[in-house]
């Protein structure tokens, strides 16, 4: 624990995130909202950016490894959080209708988002093309979680069928 504690990164995250809470009591509502989706859209924008030569050969390659699968889980995870980001801004533009905000659209990209994060798991000792039994274990165990997550929220949590 020690280690972590001398970590810099640490130290970083720490004062970037209690400037945040500074910011949040300093500034309307609305506006922090605008100022971190902003943040983290112009950030995935470079991420994808940077990210992209990698995302060209992953693409074009046919024995994928850890690499690739971790190189296509992010640029398409910071993609997608860029087109919630920017679908909710469009949201917001049209005064926040109900019709909108529980379109479909945003269902798929949560989804879209998921299967980026299914890239992540599937990455660890990925070789040649071939993802390791374990990994399959270990997403299989997750969509289970999520499934049974899901179930305890429309259970509890949904007012109404739609």
């Amino acid at each position: 624990m020690r280690d972590i504690l001398r970590s810099p990164l640490i130290w970083i995250a720490a004062v970037l995130w209690g400037g945040f809470w500074v910011v949040a009591f300093a500034v309307p509502r609305s506006w922090l909202f605008d100022i971190v989706n902003a943040l983290a859209t112009s950030v995935g924008t470079g991420v994808c950016i940077a990210y992209w030569p990698g995302v060209r050969r992953s693409i074009s390659g046919r024995n994928l490894n850890s690499g690739h699968y971790l190189v296509l889980g992010i640029v398409g995870a910071w993609f997608m959080n860029n087109c919630r980001h920017v679908y909710n801004w469009i949201w917001r533009y049209y005064d926040r209708p109900d019709d909108m905000i529980n379109h479909p659209f945003v269902a798929f990209m949560v989804f879209a988002l998921t299967t980026f994060g299914i890239m992540h798991l599937m990455a660890k000792d990925a070789i040649e093309g071939n993802i390791p039994r374990g990994n399959w274990v270990r997403l299989a165990k997750w969509i289970t979680v999520g499934l049974a997550l899901a179930g305890l929220v429309i259970v509890w949590l949904e007012p109404s069928p739609h």
